[in-house]
């Protein structure tokens, strides 16, 4: 039932920018228990390598001069600047991943434990020629060298995303496989992919043969993939080509929630309480 009252009222929302004097290309970012914030930074590294910004100060920040940014990657040995850098944080361990995708020649993957203050040596994750919109994500799903599995999804320029995994907290990785049935043909694209406290991973895609939205689910560490179709008999789906992904997120509980744009180009969300398998009635957002 569509609830708007007490917490839920709606408020229009105000914000500041704030210039941290470094440009950037599609970028990323993630936030330890520690408070401190990453974000991703194209070119603006050691030797022209990908920058990880590292800002402090900013919760309960009143103040310009309560925070401050600063590159924290300076390895012995940077790794070349990709065309399409990625952060990501694990929300259970503090882990940092940075991944740095050189789309025709494989992605490299460095990590810290020390909030940037050391890295890995660099580790590569893929052989596959071709690539772009990488998304990442973590969960406790049973992993036998590291607390956390890790899956990263990228397009291959194929009739699915393609998916690798680390049970190793980023050491080695298995071959990429598809991130949707085989006989599903939901397109390469994918939106960010997100992983559940009970080990589920999920994201959102195409219906299969190009069939309203769907949330992908993986119980098995991103290996194989069940597709779940979001309730958009009501809404229908937006007729744009940046509109074809359902975002998805899930909360301490294990609940899924979706969000996706509606034919008439507005915010539509339905969340589930059992993994996916059913969805509540769709409620517009704006």
């Amino acid at each position: 039932t569509v609830d708007l009252s007490g917490d839920n009222v709606p408020f229009w929302t105000q914000g500041s920018y704030y210039g941290i004097g470094m440009t950037t290309f599609e970028p990323t970012m993630g936030i330890t228990s520690s408070d401190n914030l990453y974000m991703s930074s194209y070119g603006n590294g050691p030797a022209g390598s990908t920058a990880i910004v590292q800002c402090t100060g900013l919760i309960g920040m009143t103040d310009l001069s309560d925070y401050s940014c600063v590159n924290v990657y300076d390895p012995i040995s940077p790794v070349p600047n990709s065309n399409d850098p990625y952060v990501y944080v694990d929300k259970w361990t503090d882990r940092i991943m940075k991944f740095d995708m050189h789309a025709l020649a494989g992605m490299t993957v460095e990590w810290s434990d020390n909030d940037g203050t050391s890295w890995s040596p660099p580790t590569f994750a893929t052989s596959y020629s071709v690539q772009d919109h990488q998304t990442i994500g973590s969960s406790p799903y049973p992993a036998l060298a590291h607390p956390t599995t890790w899956v990263f999804c990228v397009n291959g320029n194929w009739a699915a995303p393609l998916c690798s995994t680390s049970f190793d907290g980023g050491l080695t990785w298995s071959p990429e496989v598809p991130g949707a049935p085989l006989d599903c043909n939901s397109g390469g694209l994918s939106a960010h992919i997100e992983g559940a406290e009970n080990g589920n991973f999920y994201r959102g895609n195409v219906g299969c043969n190009g069939s309203g939205y769907s949330i992908y689910r993986s119980t098995d560490g991103g290996f194989t993939w069940t597709e779940h179709p979001l309730p958009t008999e009501a809404s229908g789906t937006a007729d744009t080509w940046n509109f074809e992904e359902a975002q998805v997120t899930i909360d301490d509980s294990n609940n899924v929630h979706a969000m996706w744009m509606g034919s008439d180009n507005m915010p539509y969300y339905s969340y589930s309480r059992d993994d996916g398998e059913s969805w509540s009635e769709a409620m517009m957002l704006a």
